[in-house]
């Protein structure tokens, strides 16, 4: 995109923002505002740039001339301690199973020489609470193309009701799945898998008390 007002317009509709947010974040009138967005204004002041582009959650080098990846990475793995406050740390669990015929498990934090953190805008513009996320290891290719084995999953364990058609980590059989859930009238689950060498499954109603929902798939990072 060449012009400053076509990068606005497109970061503000992908964000689901509104003018008068910028407007206010910046303090200044939205008048001097819609001057970025009908052209009249052909740059952002220094001073609201990196404002404008956090909040829209877009690279400051591509809102200013077009140039390089219009989206800031979301998720920074590093072996540092992240303290910066536009970062939040979200750790990696796995799940242990309770012995003998219990069906209930516990989540356990992974120990791990790297951390992963999260731009803390990105939860605030999806409206999620970073304190109710988990991270997951996906293991297998049933969820090819859209998930690879190794990849890691943000998951928002306040989610735990299932909404057709959308992606969870549950636990089922003392195994944790990552899949697309459908629930039917009958009250069975619909276990699908995005790889299509794998059949539906699905689980009856007189078995879904076994299914323990940890919570809805939000985000995935490339497989290592």
């Amino acid at each position: 995109m060449k012009t400053l007002a076509e990068r606005l317009t497109l970061a503000l509709s992908d964000s689901g923002l509104k003018k008068s947010d910028i407007a206010r974040l910046c303090s200044i009138s939205p008048a001097s505002v819609s001057d970025w967005f009908t052209g009249k204004s052909k740059s952002i002041k220094s001073i609201y740039l990196p404002k404008v582009a956090k909040l829209l959650g877009v690279s400051s080098t591509w809102l200013a001339t077009g140039n390089g990846p219009m989206k800031s990475p979301n998720v920074l793995v590093t072996e540092e301690v992240c303290d910066d406050d536009d970062w939040v740390e979200i750790p990696e669990y796995k799940i242990r199973f309770a012995a003998g015929f219990e069906q209930n498990s516990t989540l356990e934090e992974l120990a791990s020489e790297y951390k992963a953190a999260y731009r803390r805008s990105w939860f605030q513009r999806k409206n999620i609470n970073p304190e109710d996320c988990k991270r997951f290891k996906v293991k297998g290719d049933s969820m090819e193309p859209l998930l690879l084995d190794h990849d890691v999953v943000l998951v928002d364990c306040s989610k735990t009701e299932i909404i057709d058609g959308r992606i969870y980590a549950f636990v089922f059989g003392n195994a944790l799945r990552v899949k697309r859930l459908y629930r039917k009238i009958d009250g069975s689950i619909v276990v699908h898998s995005e790889n299509p060498n794998f059949e539906d499954e699905t689980i009856k109603p007189v078995d879904t008390e076994q299914v323990q929902i940890i919570g809805e798939v939000i985000e995935r990072s490339g497989s290592v």
